[in-house]
């Protein structure tokens, strides 16, 4: 089974690497590792977002805490282990996300960095660390 990359992959490779865009991924990689690089107050840089994309949408928050510099937000979803669920968490993630964005899905729980890179902008760049986690809507 680990031959196949999805349930009726006959091929069983795909057809190139990902080389052409890997000094993106590295960049933004690299910014994490630069000294305060990371916004302070995330939930009021970035919660207003979540706050008024989650209206009239299938998610709405639980709660909203604090661990170090990454902001945990518990949202509740009616299928969290859905394909609609993911549609739905990503369309919240572009209601912040900046010119520079990683998403991880590790079961429930997505691992977001976002921020701007010095190209992307006439500041100082910056980013944010937001753990976003779907738990069952009751």
């Amino acid at each position: 089974m680990k031959d196949r990359r999805w349930d009726s992959d006959e091929r069983g490779h795909g057809v190139a690497d990902g080389s052409a865009l890997a000094p993106g991924v590295h960049e933004l990689a690299d910014a994490l590792t630069i000294e305060d690089w990371i916004a302070e107050e995330p939930e009021a840089h970035l919660l207003p977002h979540i706050l008024r994309a989650c209206e009239g949408a299938s998610l709405s928050v639980v709660d909203v805490g604090l661990d170090g510099p990454t902001m945990n937000v518990r949202l509740a979803s009616p299928d969290p282990r859905g394909r609609e669920a993911r549609e739905d968490v990503f369309r919240l993630i572009g209601s912040f996300a900046e010119a520079a964005t990683s998403v991880r899905q590790r079961g429930l729980v997505y691992e977001v960095v976002t921020g701007l890179l010095d190209p992307d902008t006439p500041f100082k760049a910056h980013g944010h660390l937001v753990r976003l986690e779907l738990v069952p809507q009751e």
